[in-house]
């Protein structure tokens, strides 16, 4: 797998955990960042940083992760969206261009990642009690190859 692959795979997955119904935003709404020494990755190098930006927009949460991946090379990914189950579109990469997000219950969300209407990756996150932070676990296919990855990312 080529390294701007992989770490656009990690960058941008990870930009989908955290998003929320209308009605509760609050455990997402604001400025999250990857904790490299906490996070693991089973593929390639992992990202270099990644910063998301979670806002309300009306019924919605708007987005915007910038990420700099192992290369050095810097991409952001946008996206509006609302907990519905049905896609939305993604912009900013090549791997996926919508996403269905699934709230399972008041902390735990599952996001779909979709190209031409195909699944090819799964974001299964889980917030902390306290709200500080929350885990993913991103499994998914680039390149013909399965990455996964376990990733914390801290409220700024």
């Amino acid at each position: 797998m080529r390294p701007i692959l992989r770490s656009q795979l990690a960058g941008a997955i990870l930009i989908f955990t955290g998003i929320a119904t209308a009605g509760d935003v609050s455990p997402f709404i604001g400025i999250w960042n990857l904790n490299l020494a906490r996070s693991t990755f089973n593929q390639g190098a992992p990202p270099k940083s990644i910063q998301r930006v979670y806002v309300p927009a009306g019924n919605a949460v708007e987005m915007t992760v910038s990420n700099v991946g192992a290369d050095g090379k810097p991409f952001t990914v946008h996206s509006t969206f609302t907990v519905d189950g049905k896609d939305a579109v993604a912009s900013g990469v090549d791997f996926f261009d919508n996403i269905s997000v699934e709230r399972i219950d008041s902390s735990h969300f599952v996001f779909t990642l979709k190209k031409a209407g195909k699944s090819v990756g799964i974001v299964d996150t889980m917030f902390s009690v306290d709200g500080k932070e929350f885990t993913q676990v991103v499994k998914g296919i680039t390149s013909g190859a399965a990455a996964t990855s376990s990733q914390v990312f801290e409220r700024q």
